[in-house]
């Protein structure tokens, strides 16, 4: 069903699969940051 939002042209795709990738890392970086404040180790705010 989201195919269809997805763009035709080959470019814009590539550039919407990178913003995925970048908020899959980021979210894999938070998961990973809050394993840390839990320990006490990196508390943030």
């Amino acid at each position: 069903m989201t195919q269809n939002l997805l763009p035709e042209d080959g470019e814009e795709s590539l550039r919407f699969e990178n913003e995925l990738l970048k908020i899959k890392m980021m979210a894999e970086q938070g998961i990973i940051a809050s394993g840390f404040s839990r320990n006490g180790c990196a508390r943030r705010a």
